[in-house]
């Protein structure tokens, strides 16, 4: 080939500076042409200068800095459609002309294939960088029919289309003859489809200038022919149509071809792009490897000819569709402009395309660019000719994968979308780049091509550039408002089909269509990340708000339920046709326990500085994104983006993408099928037709041309069938989600700190106790852990509170010192958000201190708690812990708006108070040296030890006492043990030897005595206790053994009966060594069972030291096997106490499970269960029994009662938050025994008086606290049965009184005198007497305390304790009025200190003047149509409304007045209203005023009463409409004939019909006539009823004083 001159004006193009006009967007361009010109710039030109346009909503000036190093200009052009700006030839030739431009280079798309454009710049002298202008080389080629056409001439195999056969020689223009290209064109759907019959289906419709995906549809009959016609004509006006048949198995192949205006042309290599959706791009890759050699070189022989053909100049690309089954190939079309997927032809060539492409365009020959002499192996510096069609270019020993980076969402098919963008994250690397035609901030309008990245990946062959690619999009991150593909891609990628390269063109479209790559998340991965988004978005919101106002100095959010909110609320995630309701708390700042049909799963959620999530859950650990839109919130889940899409109504018709409404595809009011289009619009140059999820009637709510949003309403649906509509359902299976390998438990400690400071735990009221003795006192190592993790506790609550306590002591107003708060911590107002989100949460924050507090209380009351907690002496505490103790004692003791810290500050003193002020030696060389110095005379065996040691029984001091070394101590601490250890009995002979003891007791009453007897041994191991029971259980029998075993055996182990063990905090946290023990000791006595049985022993009593601490003692009777057995009621009891407990009693009647929370070793608090007979099992109970050990006298007895009444609401208080307790709820019945142990020598009648006059008082200061105790604070019942027990002495006999303040046989605290009939033999009770009405009847009980137990349950307060309820608040009227009348108590005796209640309320006793009676009530019944006074049973009553004709005697008005109190009883038919009920209050409202009297009403009711016919409900049948399904409706009710005629005439009304062969008598009305379950009406909206109450009520409104409570 010979050498080409180069004219003398393109030397001097070559040679001179030179600048040109770019017209894509500034960005996208000069991304593209950064190189290009560079690379010019080497080779021959001496200066570039690029001018570029840039729209006004465009990103580019933030990136092109970063890109450019030579001048550049812009110019800014309209926004919006590209015809406004970037496609717009008359805007371009005037913009180059201004700016004085020597080329215009149009990329890609746009205008860049507009014959118009070349033609207008020659007119204007300026170059075209693409084909020639002069022979309209674009028009023929550009144009698909064209292209076509000039193929079939240059006789390059075709595919069947509209132009078949069809060749033509140019006319002078270079354009193709008018009556050749009119024969291929299509311009009616008519034509398409009598056309397509000939071709064939499947078919496509192309517009002849579409492209990049636009204007071309598929169709594959003859009604979506017409539909794909009007499409394609729809999205690019004014285009020529033609169709083509559609090759199946095909690969899309195409040539990159390169000319010259010396008529040389190239072919470089090729492009596989068979990956496609909607017939566009989406995956590209060179060079094509499925083609076989000689039949690719054939293919770019034939473009090379094509294009040589028409004098092709610049770069072009020439697509065939390949048949890798035959090998054979066919034109598609041809594309004269630069595509976008050039840089893989760049990859594998080495030649940079548009800087080739301003080469050629300056004038260079093809075989002078250095880029493509070095691909064709030449030296780049020479010059000389090549013959491209008679030189191949060498091997190519690379591959490249490309992939376009879109706006668009594959889980709606690919369709297109458009918003913001944030951000786009990318590192290119040496074998893998990407541009990206937008930047931070920026976005996505909706008129631009949905392409806006593109990523290219380089490697030494397929698979090394395949996996290349994979990880490149694996590591893009992108963030905004648009969706994208990029997570599909990857899967797509890694699709078998892809790897092996088996593709065809078709082949993503029908994975689209299959749903075949879906999100590898499974649904319930899918909603837990969902709610975690949202729980995170709503703390995060609710925070900012709370912020916000408090800079305002709003005070409005910071109120209990909004700090609340903060760290407890519930979140909603509809997915999958379901319902998924969690309960979410917060348990740190980023921590969260969702909670869902009884499951909970705990995560871990923080963000991160990119604004996304990271979420641990278990082991597992996720990034999350997401973002709610119209359509619904959208979520990134490890790279993989999924739509949790809204719930919409069905009938309302919806658009998912922002556009314009094309058309309505039906008239208004048609009737449409499910999934058929209905609607048309355009989004992103692309025209979609939207289909309907029902069948139904459309009616439009918009017009054609109306710019849409997502989630626009774009028409309803009147619903054919809507039955047929898919409902969503609640959620209500076994959550299969994260979170379901066991999570790690957090540190208790954390978890009380975290309380503290405001979060939602785990352990919440019961549990925190659980959580304290099962976890934090049982981790604690020693001393020094205990006391750290104590003070820090107490600390942390302290901290928060101080302000408020002291604002509190300063009286200062609530709102003021709120104020001062947000002004003192402005720099960091959420800190102090959340010091009131703690305060906020008081109760729960109270209730940790006070399980603190009583289980310190507990280990130093009593010395029986084997839980390990701080030495809490005063001398030798952790200074740091006394400190918190006492600063907390020290707490306001007035309530205020800024808190209450009554309770807290109460216990903390009752610690310091049980503190003993000496240690465990200097107690007991105490005790030891008042035994020494005791007369002897004292010891009189009738007469009891002189030290009662201060009534709380120090067991472990007379327990060491007995091992002492000085014989005399020893015996007279065996004295005082057994004097105990007979109680109630008296001793009545006594033998003491060293170590051991025989002793007599009998208990004192008027008939025959019984004497028991019984052996005691103090051993120094369990190893002597074999030897010791040979020895002494003779001596046993010989003081009186028998058939019937009433003796005792109690035998003391040792100093200290573990003394091996040394680790003594797991030894007091577990039973181990003690089950040990008892298991030996078991093994003896069954050994010495014969010796046993002759000694007469019935009971074995088992000491076992641990000093310090308290013994533990173990109970052992004879079972029904006659064996020896331990009875577990009775451990870690003093052995008497069982008895004068009554536990054998209770155990008869109750199972008994002991809760072991007692402040003091004399409570004891049982949780008692009744079995089921038959029915409902009756309501648990938990009982209070105690025993009061000190001495009592008349004039301390009221203290003493009052102090203990105080103890045993605490003790009680504390054991309702156990779980065992707490899981019964409100239906717990809580009942106190308190038992007097000490005789009393008082009249009985003063006795009596003395308790009606301090209980009564006592309850009712305590009443409102009760009332709180049971059903408020900590939902516990308010049932109490109260009772208290004393000896009083009548002459050498006992006689045991019993005082009952009982709400359980009906009334509230009905006061009662009982007297106990004893054993003889052991002086417990057989049974109790009423002094007046003999013995106790408790038949009634039951069924009162279901309907107060059912009143609980709603909240409420049973109507019948109201009258009782009342009088007490009347006595405590006459207590609290004057000053002066209370009564002084004494001082409780003993020798530790008791603190005052909490509220430091002292109980007066008596009240000089007060009425016996304060208050009389009379009930008034309604029988004979007339309310009249009437004494009846209370609970007996049939309607749901009460009333009481009550006397009240206050201290203004001590004659008495009369009021009328009404309410209605909830527990009647749950609380509703009825006919009969409404004329009852108008009745007994009209009683109130016809007598001149004051009306109370006190309501608690659930509104009207849903009236039913009872008898009806199991008689009636129904027609459904559809027997398989219930939802669609039914047709009608009936009954048949044999139920028909067993109602009364007039019930119902029916009509008889034959169907299925019965005769069914179909209802039209229900009357209810003559049942009994409509007596009196039946309720429903009964306007006369409501009227009669609103009337009456207005009346006595304007007549008398009216009080109402709800």
């Amino acid at each position: 080939m010979a050498e080409v001159e180069i004219p003398e004006d393109i030397c001097k193009k070559m040679t001179s500076p030179w600048s040109f006009l770019l017209t894509l967007c500034g960005a996208e361009s000069h991304r593209a042409m950064a190189p290009a010109w560079k690379a010019a710039q080497k080779a021959y030109i001496a200066y570039i200068g690029p001018v570029t346009f840039r729209g006004p909503d465009a990103d580019d000036e933030q990136v092109e800095s970063k890109l450019l190093t030579v001048p550049v200009k812009y110019d800014e052009v309209p926004s919006g459609k590209n015809v406004n700006n970037y496609a717009n030839v008359d805007l371009i030739c005037r913009i180059a002309q201004e700016q004085q431009v020597d080329a215009v280079w149009p990329g890609w798309g746009h205008a860049s294939e507009n014959p118009k454009l070349p033609a207008k710049l020659k007119e204007i002298g300026i170059t075209f960088i693409g084909p020639p202008s002069d022979k309209s080389v674009m028009a023929a080629l550009g144009d698909k029919i064209a292209a076509n056409i000039l193929a079939q001439t240059a006789s390059v195999p075709s595919i069947p289309w509209s132009g078949d056969g069809l060749t033509c020689q140019l006319t002078e223009e270079g354009t193709i003859p008018e009556e050749i290209f009119n024969k291929a064109m299509v311009t009616s759907a008519e034509e398409a489809c009598e056309r397509a019959t000939k071709i064939g289906f499947p078919i496509m419709v192309k517009a002849s200038e579409g492209g990049g995906g636009k204007g071309i549809r598929k169709a594959t009959n003859m009604e979506e022919l017409k539909v794909a016609y009007t499409n394609v004509f729809t999205e690019v006006p004014g285009s020529p149509i033609f169709l083509m048949r559609m090759v199946s198995k095909a690969r899309h192949l195409e040539i990159q071809i390169l000319g010259d205006e010396y008529g040389n042309t190239l072919a470089l290599n090729g492009r596989d792009c068979s990956t496609q959706r909607r017939f566009q791009k989406i995956f590209e890759e060179g060079p094509p490897t499925i083609a076989k050699k000689e039949v690719f070189h054939e293919m770019e022989r034939a473009a090379m000819r094509l294009t040589a053909l028409v004098g092709y100049r610049g770069a072009g690309t020439v697509e065939y569709l390949y048949s890798p089954e035959t090998h054979a190939f066919c034109f598609l079309e041809l594309n004269p402009r630069l595509q976008v997927e050039h840089p893989v032809t760049e990859s594998i060539t080495g030649v940079n395309m548009p800087a080739t492409q301003l080469q050629i365009a300056m004038g260079l020959p093809l075989y002078n660019i250095p880029d493509i002499r070095r691909f064709y192996g030449m030296d780049p510096t020479q010059n000389s000719p090549i013959d491209f069609f008679a030189v191949d270019y060498p091997p190519i020993t690379s591959h490249c994968c490309a992939s376009r980076i879109t706006a668009e969402n594959p889980d709606e098919g690919f369709k297109p979308t458009s918003g913001k963008i944030n951000s786009v994250r990318f590192q290119s690397s040496g074998d893998c780049w990407g541009y990206f035609s937008v930047g931070l901030k920026g976005g996505i309008h909706e008129f631009a091509d949905s392409q806006f990245g593109h990523i290219f990946a380089k490697g030494p062959n397929r698979e090394a550039a395949r996996k290349s690619l994979r990880f490149a999009l694996m590591n893009l991150d992108i963030s905004g408002e648009i969706r994208h593909p990029v997570d599909y891609l990857v899967d797509l990628i890694e699709t078998k089909e892809y790897r092996e390269n088996t593709i065809d063109t078709m082949w993503l479209d029908g994975l689209i269509a299959s749903k075949a790559i879906a999100p590898s998340l499974g649904a319930m991965e899918v909603v837990f990340y969902a709610a975690v988004f949202r729980t995170f978005e709503t703390v995060k919101s609710r925070t900012l708000e709370a912020i916000h106002s408090m800079q305002k100095g709003q005070l409005v959010l910071l109120g209990k339920s909004d700090t609340d909110a903060l760290t407890s609320f519930h979140i909603d995630v509809t997915y999958d046709e379901k319902k998924f309701s969690f309960s979410v708390s917060r348990r740190r700042a980023d921590i969260y326990c969702f909670s869902i049909n009884d499951q909970t799963i705990k995560a871990k959620v923080r963000e991160q500085p990119d604004g996304s999530l990271y979420v641990r859950v278990g082991r597992q650990s996720q990034q999350v994104k997401g973002q709610e839109e119209a359509l619904g919130l959208r979520l990134v889940i490890g790279g993989q983006t999924i739509m949790v899409p809204n719930v919409y109504d069905p009938s309302e018709l919806r658009s998912d993408v922002n556009g314009k409404v094309v058309r309505y595809l039906h008239d208004e009011g048609t009737e449409i099928a499910k999934g058929e289009a209905y609607v048309e619009l355009e989004a992103m140059k692309m025209i979609m037709a939207l289909k309907s999820p029902e069948a139904g009637r459309v009616s439009h709510a918009l017009s054609a041309g109306s710019i849409v949003s997502a989630g626009e309403l774009l028409a309803k649906l009147e619903l054919k069938d809507p039955s047929k509509v898919k409902k969503i359902l609640p959620f209500e299976g076994h959550w299969q989600g994260p979170g379901l390998e066991e999570a790690e438990d957090l540190e208790p400690r954390e978890e009380l700190l975290a309380l503290l400071d405001g979060y939602s735990i785990d352990a919440k009221g019961p549990l925190v106790v659980q959580m304290l003795d099962e976890k934090m006192f049982a981790s604690f190592a020693n001393n020094e852990v205990a006391a750290e993790t104590v003070r820090g506790v107490l600390e942390k609550y302290l901290s928060n509170e101080r302000p408020f306590a002291a604002s509190i002591e300063k009286k200062q107003p609530y709102d003021q010192l709120l104020l001062e708060l947000i002004n003192e911590g402005k720099d960091d107002l959420q800190k102090v958000l959340f010091m009131l989100v703690a305060h906020n949460k008081m109760a729960e924050r109270n209730g940790v201190i006070m399980a603190i507090l009583r289980e310190m209380v507990a280990a130093e009351g009593s010395g029986m708690s084997c839980m390990y907690v701080p030495e809490m002496r005063e001398d030798d505490m952790d200074s740091a812990v006394h400190q918190k103790i006492l600063e907390i004692s020290q707490l306001p003791s007035t309530a205020g708006v800024a808190g209450d810290y009554g309770n807290v500050r109460y216990l903390a003193q009752q610690l310091l108070d049980v503190l003993p002020s000496e240690s465990h030696a200097q107690r007991l060389r105490g005790l030891r040296e008042q035994l020494v110095q005791l007369d002897e005379k004292a010891w009189c065996i009738h007469l009891k030890p002189p030290r009662s040691f201060g009534g709380n029984l120090e067991v472990e001091l007379l327990v060491e006492a007995l091992h002492d070394e000085d014989l005399k101590v020893q015996k007279r601490a065996m004295h005082s043990y057994l004097y105990w250890l007979a109680k109630p009995g008296r001793l009545a002979k006594l033998e003491v030897q060293e170590k051991s003891a025989l002793w007599t007791q009998f208990f004192p009453v008027d008939t025959e005595v019984h004497n028991r007897h019984g052996l005691m041994l103090v051993l120094p191991d369990l190893e002597h206790m074999e030897g010791a029971l040979d020895q002494r259980l003779p001596e046993l029998e010989a003081l009186g053994g028998g058939a019937v075993p009433l003796n005792f055996l109690h035998v003391v182990v040792g100093r200290d009966a573990f003394p091996a063990v040394t680790d003594r905090t797991l030894f007091y946290n577990t039973d181990a060594e003690l089950k040990k023990v008892l298991q030996q000791s078991q093994e003896v006595f069954a050994k010495k069972a014969e010796l046993l049985k002759l000694a007469g022993v019935g009971e074995i009593c088992l000491v076992l030291p641990q000093p310090p601490r308290h013994p533990r003692f173990a109970r052992f009777m004879l079972d029904e096997m006659e064996e020896w057995s331990e009875q577990e009621i009775g451990r870690d009891m003093w052995p008497s106490f069982q008895g004068m407990l009554e536990l054998g009693s209770l155990k008869r009647i109750y199972q008994l499970q002991r809760i072991h929370k007692e402040v003091r070793p004399t409570s004891h608090i049982y949780l008692a269960t009744q079995p089921s007979l038959g029915g409902k099992a009756p309501a648990p109970e938990l009982l209070m029994r105690a025993l009061y050990l000190s001495k009592i006298n008349p004039e301390s007895l009221s203290s003493n009662l009052s102090d203990s009444l105080d103890m045993a609401l605490d003790e009680i208080e504390h054991a309702l938050l156990d779980p065992q307790v707490s899981k019964f709820g409100p239906t717990i019945t809580s009942r106190i025994f308190l038992h007097l142990v000490a005789e009393l020598d008082m009249p009985k009648a003063q006795i009596q008086q003395l308790f009606m006059d301090t209980i009564s008082s006592h309850v009712g200061h305590r009443g409102s606290d009760i009332i709180k105790l049971y059903v408020d604070q900590i939902e516990v019942n308010l049932g109490f049965c109260q009772e208290w027990k004393v000896h009083v002495r009548d002459n050498s006999c006992l006689e045991i009184l019993r005082f009952s303040f009982s709400s359980l046989h009906g009334g509230f605290f009905k006061p009662k005198l009982l007297r106990e009939i004893p054993d003889p033999v052991t002086g417990f009770p057989l049974r109790w007497e009423d002094h007046s009405d003999g013995v106790v009847d408790q038949s009634s009980s039951q069924s009162y305390q279901a309907k107060r137990v059912a009143a609980r349950r709603a909240g409420s307060s049973y109507a019948y304790d109201l009258p009782g309820m009342l009088q007490l608040a009347l006595r405590m009227k006459w207590i609290s009025a004057p000053e002066e009348s209370r009564a002084k108590g004494s001082q409780a005796t003993g020798t530790r200190r008791r603190s005052p209640s909490p509220r430091g309320r002292t109980v007066p006793s008596k009240v000089e003047n007060m009425p016996k009676d304060v208050l009389k009530a009379k009930e008034l019944d309604w029988s004979k149509m007339e309310l009249i006074e009437t004494e009846r049973l209370e609970g007996s009553n049939d309607v749901g409304m009460l009333a009481w004709r009550l006397t009240m005697q206050t201290p203004e008005y001590p004659e008495g007045r009369d009021v009328i109190l009404i309410s209605n009883d909830v527990t009647f038919q749950a609380g509703s209203f009825g006919v009969r009920e409404d004329r009852f209050f108008q009745k007994a409202s009209e009683f109130a005023r016809d007598r001149g009297l004051p009306r109370i009403y006190v309501s608690c009711n659930s509104g009207a009463r849903v009236g039913l016919v009872e008898e009806l409900k199991p008689l009636f049948k129904v027609k459904w409409l559809d027997p398989s399904d219930c939802n669609k409706g039914f047709e009608y009710l009936y009954m048949l004939k044999h139920d028909y005629e067993k109602l009364p005439a007039g019930s119902v009304e029916a009509h008889k019909v034959e169907e299925a062969g019965e005769e069914r008598y179909v209802l039209d009305a229900i009357i209810g006539e003559g049942m009994k379950s409509t007596e009196g009406g039946i309720g429903v909206e009964n306007l006369q009823g409501s009227g009669l109450i609103a009337g009456e009520t207005s009346k006595a409104y304007q007549d008398r004083v009216v009080a109402q409570q709800v």
